[in-house]
């Protein structure tokens, strides 16, 4: 039972926050973004990880859809198509919510 527990919460939280960061893209897309340039940059990292392995290339935002900086500055990135780059996973794990000049 305890278990269950443990595997319901975790669940919960992956889910929340994979809706958070799906409604903070949405909230990011301007109506004049060209969505189908994002969209082959989404499959071009599809067919890569497909090719490479299971999740080795990751889709980084240049500008993080929400960052806060070194300084404590904040701001925000658009979910554009110059917005978006393709990476390595470690990479883009290191890197985080953060701007890197």
């Amino acid at each position: 039972d305890y278990r269950l527990d443990v595997i319901r919460r975790k669940a919960i939280s992956v889910s929340k926050k994979k809706y958070d960061y799906e409604s903070r893209k949405k909230q990011a897309t301007p109506r004049w973004a060209n969505h189908f340039k994002i969209n082959a940059i989404y499959t071009s990292a599809f067919k890569l990880n497909k090719r490479d392995g299971k999740n080795t290339w990751h889709v980084d935002h240049l500008f993080p859809l929400k960052y806060r900086g070194k300084n404590g500055e904040e701001g925000s990135g658009l979910h554009i198509h110059q917005n978006l780059e393709i990476v390595p996973r470690n990479v883009n794990l290191k890197k985080s919510n953060r701007f890197i000049s």
